[in-house]
């Protein structure tokens, strides 16, 4: 067998050595270092000298030769077809080797090593530093790479589809003037970039440049600790782009404070998207640890931006912090993380203090236009943006927060509004939403949705012992509010989740903890507490759609108390539309308070039924001298069966329920129990119609006259087998 023949059997061999070897989690430096060096060069020149002259010096470039075609070049021995080593030995702290002959080519399997001497090797902008078209290994550690300048991968292009490892290097002020790469490229092969290695001010220049820091066109990138800070691109990745294959970043700082990475810097922006690090085809991300921070995008995704049909997996306490996506219209933004119709998986990591800055931008944290999102054990916290979503915007797709807390998020509240809504989350299409065991808390919006705001259409669950507590919104029109959750006409669910102390603060704001304007709202085994609205609806505001409480409390919730009146109505509950259904099953409504309807306050042509033990209890309207309805204040139609109104009280009339002239209804089997009205009608006062049987009246007073029942002129009350008994100063007028 020939020299030649085994040389290339070596080659074979150790190349699928090489595979099996890029498999495992880490690479090993030393172990990699031991395999390659057969032969080891001692730079001892700064020159760049090409000449192959023997003058007793050897240049890097002279070793580089030597060692790509195993022969002497120069002073410079013959390379070894099984791998060589260059070290550096010029004898001082630091040494700038300054290329003038070009770029460097690698062909063969080679250890290039600084060294304990800080080695710089400059190009001056002239061309890049090392230019990797070998399918085998080559490995690059403790040496700074400046001055680099190509169409892609301005210091280093790998081209070869082998395995590049760079390891204690730094790169700076190198350019990619085409396609990008500011510092690095990587096409088909496996790079990694380990030992805290930095990349600080390289551009992607071209006039779609893209990955400031590095572009990975396809094959494998990892990233091992380090930092990438003060990067630019034109197009996308401000650090990093990704087109097509995998990345992979454990612990490290995506820009800092004052050193953020830029997409889209100054007029230059193409269109600017994804500060930190941008995807581009089908690829999948993982981010492990470390930091996005204080990076920018002219566009969308400040710190994150991902493409459809790839996975994003963000995980083990990574940070996404003060990252803006500054893009004007509606659909951009996404200050954080910008998904466009990929799979987003977050994990124990926390995404805060990023905005969307643009005139209409949406998702201060995250903006997702369809896909998958997923949230778990995370904090989403102190994001804003002008239109909506201040933590999370989503048009369609799917989007899910499990375990996780969403907390002081605004919407139009530190960004000019536009209008404002969702301070945590916001829906704009056709969207499925889980929000479960989730705390929602203190977040703000400027017109609606406080905490959540649900899209027509849209089904958003909110369950799991989820808490949506202490959130705002600020709108000042009647049909605005909802501090704690807005549905504009999709179905809402809350089930086993507390809604508690959340305000619609505007003028004539309505719907403290839940503003449905349509659709459907179901409220399962929860609580809805301590909400306060100005206009309406302390606890609910409803304007049209069903809406159906079972096994769930309605408790000390007030409207025109924390918040001037105007005016004032349904303490619990409030119904504005004319064809709205409201079912109470099982549920306690209790010491709540407003103007009128100090329990519920229902609408001409709307209909209410209370069934199945519901109780009305210890509610009152005493806000003026002409407050009534204490329970219920009623104007459509009301069903009430097996059910229990006690204890409320009203300052002038209808201290339990109150019909108005255009009401209708029935009770039946109801208990109407120590109610009380400043004026009449202590448990019922009916200017309306309404058929009342086999009910219990009982210790109901007044002051003047129908301590059970007063029926008002021209009204109508059927009286059918109930029971009178303790009322004051009498059972009926």
């Amino acid at each position: 067998m020939s020299r030649k023949m085994k040389l290339s059997n070596k080659k074979k061999n150790r190349s699928r050595m090489g595979k099996r070897a890029s498999k495992g989690k880490r690479v090993s430096y030393d172990n990699l270092e031991a395999r390659l060096a057969l032969t080891t060069f001692f730079v001892n020149s700064t020159v760049d000298d090409a000449s192959g002259m023997e003058d007793g010096l050897i240049s890097l470039r002279e070793a580089m030769i030597a060692a790509n075609t195993n022969e002497a070049f120069g002073d410079a021995p013959a390379g070894d077809a099984d791998g060589d080593a260059i070290r550096f030995n010029l004898g001082a702290v630091e040494a700038t080797l300054t290329l003038t002959e070009g770029e460097i080519e690698i062909t063969d399997d080679v250890l290039i090593q600084g060294g304990n001497s800080a080695v710089i090797v400059d190009a001056e902008g002239n061309s890049r530093h090392f230019n990797i078209t070998t399918s085998e290994r080559v490995a690059i550690g403790k040496v700074s790479f400046v001055g680099g300048s190509a169409d892609q991968g301005g210091s280093i292009s790998t081209t070869g589809g082998g395995t590049t490892v760079v390891f204690a290097s730094s790169f700076s002020n190198n350019e990619a003037t085409g396609l990008g790469g500011g510092a690095i490229y990587n096409e088909t092969g496996t790079l990694y970039v380990g030992g805290e290695s930095t990349f600080d001010m390289n551009h992607a220049n071209g006039e779609s440049g893209s990955g400031g820091a590095i572009l990975s066109a396809s094959g494998t990138t990892a990233v091992l600790e380090g930092s990438m800070t003060n990067n630019t691109a034109n197009r996308a990745g401000g650090a990093v782009e990704i087109i097509d294959g995998n990345f992979y970043a454990t612990n490290v700082a995506f820009g800092g404070a004052g050193e953020g990475n830029i997409a889209g810097p100054g007029d230059s922006a193409a269109p600017g998207n994804g500060g930190g690090l941008h995807v581009t085809g089908e690829a999948t991300v993982g981010i492990n640890g470390g930091s996005f921070i204080g990076n920018f995008a002219a566009r969308e995704g400040g710190g994150l931006w991902n493409q459809a049909n790839s996975n994003m997996y963000i995980v083990n306490g990574a940070e996404i912090s003060g990252n803006t996506g500054a893009g004007d219209e509606s659909n951009r933004g996404g200050g954080g993380i910008f998904n466009n119709g990929g799979n987003v998986f977050v994990k124990e990591s926390t995404i805060r203090a990023n905005a969307a800055t643009g005139a209409s931008g949406s998702g201060g944290g995250i903006l997702s236009i369809d896909g998958r999102v997923l949230v778990i054990d995370s904090l989403v916290t102190l994001n804003s943006a002008a239109r909506a979503g201040g933590g999370a915007e989503i048009i369609d797709g799917f989007f899910g927060f499990f375990g996780s807390t969403v907390s002081d998020n605004d919407a139009g509240i530190n960004v000019e509004a536009a209008p404002g809504n969702g301070g945590a989350l916001h829906v704009s299409g056709v969207s499925t939403i889980v929000v479960s065991n989730t705390d929602v808390t203190g977040n703000e919006a400027a017109s609606e949705g406080g905490g959540l705001w649900n899209q027509a259409n849209s089904d958003m669950f909110v369950n799991g012992g989820s808490l949506i507590e202490g959130n705002t919104a600020t709108g000042d029109g009647a049909d605005e509010g909802g501090g704690g959750l807005f549905n504009n006409g999709g179905n809402l669910y809350v089930k086993d989740s507390l809604v508690n102390g959340n305000f619609a603060s505007g003028a004539s704001g309505s719907g403290g903890g839940v503003f449905s304007t349509d659709g459907l709202l179901r409220v399962i085994d929860s609580t809805i507490s301590n909400n306060a609205a100005a206009r309406a609806g302390g606890g609910v505001e409803i304007i049209d759609g069903t809406a159906r409480f079972e096994g769930s409390n309605l408790s000390m919730n007030d409207v025109g108390v924390t918040f001037t009146a105007a005016p004032g109505n349904g303490g619990a509950l409030h119904v504005t539309g004319m064809e709205t259904i409201v079912i109470f099953d099982s549920t306690a409504i209790t010491g709540n308070s407003a103007n009128q309807g100090g329990g519920v306050w229902n609408q001409t042509g709307s209909l209410m039924f209370f069934e199945n033990g519901t109780r009305v209890e210890d509610n009152t309207a005493t806000l003026e001298l002409t407050s009534v309805g204490g329970g219920v204040y009623n104007k459509g139609y009301m069903r009430a069966v097996d059910s229990i109104f006690a204890n409320n009280e009203s300052s002038f009339r209808g201290g339990g329920i109150f019909f108005t002239p255009t009401a209708t209804g029935q009770l039946s089997n109801n208990g109407i129990n120590g109610n009380d009205s400043g004026n009449e009608g202590g448990g019922l006062f009916n200017l309306g119609s309404v058929f009342v049987q086999g009910n219990n009246f009982s210790d109901n007073v007044v002051s003047i006259n129908g301590g059970g029942v007063f029926t008002a002129d021209d009204a109508t009350t059927t009286l059918d087998n109930n029971t009178f008994s303790g009322n004051l100063p009498n059972d009926t007028n």
